[in-house]
């Protein structure tokens, strides 16, 4: 009589990786070529018109086509699409250097109990890397999929781990080409300024001494706390702009809220004169 003992699984865990897309042939292919060592790649494309989702299908990307709904429920999506039980999410600006990927592949390898890993962002503005100004920027990018959630408000949406899972870090960073000019940075300050005001669960995140003090606080965090200073002059058009994303979002939101009380007054009073006849 032959005997037999069922033996674990020794293969590491295999990953899946998701990039959000619209309109980034700049970037995509970079960002594709980085997860080459991935186990599977899912590309969530909101109507690029550019050939994104051409170039990412033939990089061997699985692209789904899926409207845009905000930050929160694309991400969701996302992971959703993805097979596998660990998931790495990246920006398409974003990518793997090779010493990342291979830390990555040795965490899967042995865990060591962790649901999720944060790893550091690296950040590059018009012509250099900003070692202070944004840092640090520490992210939950890879993780279980049944043990995380994405939290958060538009356009600030990040991923968290379930109570009770911990949490490893990664030493290398993954890089990310934030802006190439001012002009593209305050593109990117006007939309998600907006974003933040149109959304009504951070309604009650206004206040008139938050639209002036904040962006005061962020400009003496930036500089100071954060030594953006040292990042030169780009640190300066970091501190500033930042400040204005802060000044924007709560003078948008004093806006739509001032409309909203008025529409509300001009409704009551019509109310009034129709109940008098």
């Amino acid at each position: 009589m032959w005997y037999h003992s069922a033996l674990p699984d020794m293969s590491p865990p295999r990953v899946s990786a998701a990039v959000l897309t619209f309109n980034e042939r700049r970037n995509i292919r970079r960002c594709l070529a980085s997860l080459a060592w991935a186990d599977e790649v899912v590309v969530v494309d909101s109507g690029s018109t550019d050939g994104t989702r051409e170039i990412a299908a033939s990089l061997g990307a699985r692209v789904v086509n899926r409207a845009w709904c905000g930050f929160l429920a694309q991400r969701a999506a996302a992971a959703a699409e993805c097979a596998h039980d660990w998931m790495l999410f990246l920006d398409a600006d974003e990518w793997i250097p090779d010493e990342l990927g291979r830390e990555i592949r040795a965490a899967l390898a042995d865990p060591r109990g962790h649901s999720g890993f944060t790893i550091r962002r690296r950040n590059h503005f018009l012509d250099r890397w900003i070692d202070h100004a944004w840092a640090p920027d520490r992210l939950l990018r890879l993780f279980r999929r049944d043990a995380a959630s994405f939290a958060g408000h538009e356009p600030h949406v990040h991923a968290q781990l379930a109570p009770g899972h911990t949490e490893g870090q990664l030493a290398h960073p993954l890089l990310h080409d934030a802006y190439e000019s001012i002009a593209e940075m305050l593109v990117k300050v006007n939309a998600y300024s907006t974003q933040f005001a149109d959304a009504d669960e951070t309604d009650a995140q206004y206040s008139p001494a938050k639209m002036l003090l904040s962006p005061l606080v962020s400009v003496f965090k930036t500089l100071l706390v954060k030594r953006g200073f040292l990042d030169g002059v780009h640190g300066l058009v970091i501190a500033w702009a930042t400040a204005h994303y802060h000044f924007l979002k709560y003078a948008k939101k004093w806006e739509k809220l001032r409309r909203r009380a008025a529409l509300a007054e001009a409704d009551d009073l019509g109310g009034q004169k129709h109940a008098r006849g």
